[in-house]
């Protein structure tokens, strides 16, 4: 019963590989308060295997690893790389011809390559809904929450995604709206604005560094 609209976008992707560039991403020292301003790119993959477990329920198993050098011309540091593995699980269960529920959980590991640096674990969570008003509309409803050593937060997950045609998708969902383009059944491009966080173990709290500290953010 799980159901597939008239868009080439999968529902829901099932692997996926990219590569990203910032700007100017902006790593705070906690031990120092400093903020230095870096160059960031990074690459991630991530793939799910699905198994059916009757006609209304889905559970998917999956992996997450990703890659993010920072590079610098600040003195005061030297440049490092970031590297995340992840575990992601989720369910899924069509409830009527209507409506979807699903949730999902993802534990993650961030390593730097900075000197005295510890794994750092991060946690990922969600509860959502979808509701199919016909082929090319459906409305999404849920809450996400990101746990980590340095910040904790839970955000409402809410908005709507319209098929102009096959290959055209406007995902109006917040906080990460969206414009996908799907040429065909198997590629996908999209934009979107999102806000970028990756925790990492990139200096002890206890150690006497002057290495950029736990928390990367990247700079609008």
């Amino acid at each position: 019963m799980f159901q597939r609209s008239g868009s080439n976008v999968p529902f829901i992707p099932i692997a996926y590989l990219g590569a990203r560039s910032y700007g100017e991403p902006q790593v705070e020292n906690t031990l120092t308060g400093e903020t230095l301003d870096f160059r960031q790119q990074g690459a991630s993959a991530a793939g799910g295997i699905p198994f059916l477990l009757s006609s209304h329920d889905a559970l998917v198993l999956g992996g997450y690893v990703s890659s993010h050098s920072f590079e610098t011309n600040d003195s005061r540091s030297e440049d490092f790389r970031v590297d995340t593995v992840g575990l992601p699980v989720g369910w899924f269960r069509q409830v009527n011809p209507q409506w979807q529920a699903a949730a999902f959980v993802m534990p993650l590991g961030h390593r730097s390559t900075q000197q005295r640096s510890d794994w750092t674990l991060q946690t990922m969570a969600g509860v959502f809904a979808r509701y199919t008003q016909n082929e090319r509309l459906w409305w999404a409803f849920g809450v996400f929450g990101d746990d980590s050593p340095s910040d904790s937060y839970v955000i409402p997950y809410l908005g709507a995604s319209w098929v102009i045609n096959p290959k055209w998708t406007l995902s109006a969902i917040m906080p990460w709206p969206a414009v996908l383009y799907s040429p065909g059944a198997s590629s996908l491009a999209y934009a979107c604005a999102s806000d970028f966080s990756l925790q990492n173990a990139s200096t002890n709290t206890q150690s006497k560094t002057d290495s950029p500290a736990n928390l990367i953010r990247r700079g609008r």
